[in-house]
């Protein structure tokens, strides 16, 4: 028997409702079937349905459940692929590039700090890069992977121009600050 885990999130101040508790395995396998209707096999659902419920966790609701609409609109639009892993484009030593081929970025960039990790243990630096990648989350999932390993992990990532800045009409505006994180083994961040 496992334990219950219960998680308060916040939900629809609007709406009369500030938060509300559940329990966080049934959430994450409810959100998993919503990824495995969409087209995803039964695992990389889960390990999409779990970051999402865990950034949520975080405080972090922007990273969290709230995506699942936007994921399976672009999943069903054919503008996001179900591929679970990248393709391997650029493999020299202590550095690699990757092709996601417009996979989920929760899917593609845990596979890159997992090749930046063995990088790093063979070489005292493992750099990986990731293109054609959708939506990677939060920053912090790839840092505590490459922490978990016994290394340094830095995880960043950009965005396309979203919106004009006050008064232009054209769009060049990053909105996001730069998602930088780092962890050192030790937990520190």
């Amino acid at each position: 028997m496992t334990e219950l885990v219960e998680a308060t999130l916040p939900l629809c101040a609007a709406c009369g409702m500030s938060e509300a508790t559940f329990d966080v395995d049934l959430l994450v396998q409810a959100t998993a079937a919503v990824f495995v209707g969409a087209g995803l096999n039964r695992k990389p659902a889960e390990t999409v349905a779990r970051a999402l419920v865990d950034a949520d966790m975080r405080g972090i609701p922007s990273h969290g459940l709230m995506l699942i609409s936007m994921y399976v609109d672009r999943l069903r639009a054919g503008s996001v692929t179900t591929a679970e892993l990248a393709d391997v484009v650029l493999d020299v030593g202590p550095i690699a590039v990757l092709d996601a081929r417009h996979a989920l970025g929760l899917l593609t960039s845990d596979q890159a700090m997992g090749i930046a990790v063995d990088k790093a243990k063979l070489h005292g630096v493992g750099v990986v890069s990731v293109r054609h990648a959708f939506h990677f989350g939060g920053a912090y999932r790839y840092v505590q992977q490459a922490a978990a390993a016994g290394c340094l992990g830095i995880a960043a990532s950009n965005t396309r121009p979203l919106m004009p800045p006050t008064g232009a009409e054209n769009v060049w505006w990053v909105t996001t600050r730069s998602p930088l994180e780092y962890l050192a083994a030790q937990g520190r961040q």
